[in-house]
Protein backbone atom coordinates (compact mmCIF):
# COMPACT_ATOMS: atom_id res chain seq x y z
CA UNK A 1 0.00 0.00 0.00
CA UNK A 2 1.41 3.38 -1.00
CA UNK A 3 1.94 6.06 1.69
CA UNK A 4 -0.60 8.35 -0.01
CA UNK A 5 -3.19 5.56 0.17
CA UNK A 6 -2.51 5.00 3.86
CA UNK A 7 -2.85 8.73 4.48
CA UNK A 8 -6.22 8.77 2.72
CA UNK A 9 -7.35 5.74 4.77
CA UNK A 10 -6.36 7.49 8.01
CA UNK A 11 -8.06 10.69 6.91
CA UNK A 12 -11.34 8.83 6.26
CA UNK A 13 -11.02 7.01 9.58
CA UNK A 14 -10.56 10.30 11.43
CA UNK A 15 -13.63 11.80 9.77
CA UNK A 16 -15.70 8.74 10.68
CA UNK A 17 -14.44 8.64 14.27
CA UNK A 18 -15.20 12.33 14.75
CA UNK A 19 -18.74 11.77 13.48
CA UNK A 20 -19.16 8.73 15.74
CA UNK A 21 -17.97 10.66 18.77
CA UNK A 22 -20.55 13.40 18.29
CA UNK A 23 -23.41 11.42 16.75
CA UNK A 24 -25.63 8.49 17.51
CA UNK A 25 -25.03 6.34 14.43
CA UNK A 26 -23.55 2.88 14.40
CA UNK A 27 -19.88 2.51 13.37
CA UNK A 28 -20.73 0.42 10.28
CA UNK A 29 -23.23 3.01 9.04
CA UNK A 30 -20.78 5.87 9.47
CA UNK A 31 -17.91 3.93 7.90
CA UNK A 32 -20.09 3.00 4.92
CA UNK A 33 -21.15 6.61 4.42
CA UNK A 34 -17.65 8.09 4.71
CA UNK A 35 -15.96 5.42 2.61
CA UNK A 36 -18.66 5.44 -0.08
CA UNK A 37 -17.60 8.86 -1.32
CA UNK A 38 -13.86 8.20 -1.07
CA UNK A 39 -12.11 7.06 -4.20
CA UNK A 40 -9.68 4.37 -3.11
CA UNK A 41 -8.81 0.76 -3.86
CA UNK A 42 -10.58 -1.93 -1.85
CA UNK A 43 -7.43 -2.77 0.13
CA UNK A 44 -7.21 0.85 1.32
CA UNK A 45 -10.93 0.94 2.09
CA UNK A 46 -10.52 -2.24 4.18
CA UNK A 47 -7.59 -0.70 6.05
CA UNK A 48 -9.64 2.40 6.82
CA UNK A 49 -12.53 0.24 8.05
CA UNK A 50 -10.11 -1.65 10.34
CA UNK A 51 -8.87 1.65 11.76
CA UNK A 52 -12.41 2.87 12.39
CA UNK A 53 -13.65 -0.32 14.00
CA UNK A 54 -10.49 -0.99 16.02
CA UNK A 55 -10.28 2.53 17.38
CA UNK A 56 -13.99 2.66 18.19
CA UNK A 57 -13.92 -0.73 19.90
CA UNK A 58 -10.99 0.35 22.11
CA UNK A 59 -11.98 3.99 22.72
CA UNK A 60 -12.32 3.59 26.49
CA UNK A 61 -8.82 2.22 26.99
CA UNK A 62 -7.37 4.72 24.50
CA UNK A 63 -9.05 7.53 26.43
CA UNK A 64 -7.55 6.26 29.68
CA UNK A 65 -4.08 6.14 28.12
CA UNK A 66 -4.37 9.69 26.78
CA UNK A 67 -5.84 11.01 30.03
CA UNK A 68 -2.63 10.18 31.85
CA UNK A 69 -0.79 12.77 29.77
CA UNK A 70 -3.31 15.61 30.03
CA UNK A 71 -4.06 18.15 32.70
CA UNK A 72 -7.67 18.76 33.74
CA UNK A 73 -9.00 16.00 31.49
CA UNK A 74 -12.44 14.51 32.07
Amino acid sequence: MRPVSRRKARECALIALYELDFGSSEPKEVADRVLESAEMPDVVRDYSRQLIEGTWDHRASLGQNVAGFLREYD
